[in-house]
């Protein structure tokens, strides 16, 4: 514990926003009958008011917040913001939890003492239950979304009937995976469904998936669905090795880069985006000086295209749906390419004008 840091009171972290962002959040805690009160007289009154609305802020919190907020606890109250990132001290602060501060210019979030005590009247073995059933939500909904991409409100409840053994409360449910999206901003609230962060068009891919109601979501056991839910997971199947093996001997590239570009690729393998796209992005990122490079890569994407899950087939690889030959790209016609054929790498010229000079 650092005694040099002294609790604030909420008054005192309220006082430091305008009277427009005071207002805000009278509306969002639905506070009526002071909305005549100028800044000065509004801070203290908000100050008393939004303890007793507080509670159920901590209801849908997770295993990480839970740990950060008792680390801070611990510390008057105080956590050191280097390495945190924006978005999550915004939904910190979008719940009246944290308040940015800086102090000896470092940036910290502090939380209120009221908000502290409000947290030690729910803190408790029952409290600590819950936030783990939140987090075991948030683990499978982002472990769904990562195999399926989108969900409608309907098939997501399927789903989680299905691996938590029974019907559970979904509102409260929703109410933990909206704080997780705003949170960890990986998951998607579309108009009629979820989607994973990576999804660039939800509604259509929920369409998409609406319009294979003869095809079954592909079986996903609970562990497989788990292990998708963790943090910066990715599925690496041998395609995505070779990938990986050829662009680390080709290019120099650490191991976050290529994870990165290997989720990026694969993202869009998922979705069905074409692979001229996928090449044409691969040409802007990497040097490219031959036509033979050219074909490796495709030779390297239409493999991983083949035998990656689609969200676009409801999780199954494409080489499963034998019927539907369409979404299996024939690496042979597709990489031999005529002179006075259009380049695979998109760029609208003939092959013989670009690529294949």
């Amino acid at each position: 514990m650092n005694k040099s840091l002294k609790p604030i009171s909420l008054a005192d972290a309220l006082a430091s926003y305008t009277k427009s962002e005071l207002d805000q959040i009278r509306r969002d805690y639905k506070i009526k009958g002071i909305s005549q009160l100028n800044k000065r007289d509004l801070v203290p009154k908000l100050a008393e008011l939004l303890p007793k609305k507080l509670a159920p802020n901590f209801a849908t919190m997770d295993e990480g917040q839970y740990k950060l907020f008792k680390q801070a606890m611990n510390n008057q109250g105080y956590l050191s913001a280097l390495g945190f990132g924006a978005g999550r001290a915004d939904a910190l602060f979008y719940k009246l939890i944290w308040f940015p501060i800086d102090i000896d210019n470092k940036p910290f979030l502090v939380i209120p003492e009221e908000c502290m005590q409000v947290f030690r009247t729910i803190d408790s073995p029952t409290y600590v239950k819950q936030v783990k059933q939140n987090s075991s939500y948030i683990t499978l909904t982002r472990g769904l979304l990562y195999h399926y991409g989108a969900l409608s409100v309907r098939d997501l409840i399927s789903h989680v009937e299905r691996l938590t053994g029974g019907s559970f409360d979904f509102t409260y449910y929703i109410d933990v995976i909206h704080n997780a999206a705003l949170y960890y901003n990986d998951i998607q609230f579309a108009a009629s469904g979820l989607a994973d962060w990576r999804v660039e068009d939800p509604e259509a891919l929920l369409r998409t998936i609406q319009s294979r109601s003869d095809l079954a979501f592909y079986p996903y056991t609970k562990e497989q669905i788990v292990q998708a839910g963790e943090e910066n997971y990715l599925a690496i199947n041998k395609p995505l090795r070779a990938f990986k093996s050829y662009m680390q001997k080709n290019y120099t590239i650490n191991e976050e880069e290529i994870h990165d570009l290997l989720d990026e690729y694969l993202s869009m393998t998922k979705q069905d985006i074409p692979l001229q796209n996928m090449v044409r992005m691969f040409i802007t990122e990497f040097e490219v000086n031959s036509e033979q490079i050219i074909q490796e890569v495709v030779a390297l994407f239409v493999a991983i295209n083949n035998n990656s899950p689609k969200w676009t087939l409801k999780g199954y690889v494409p080489i499963q749906l034998r019927k539907n030959p369409s979404n299996v790209v024939d690496m042979k016609t597709y990489t031999k390419t005529g002179r006075n054929q259009p380049c695979p790498c998109g760029s609208g010229k003939k092959h013989k004008q670009c690529c294949g000079k």
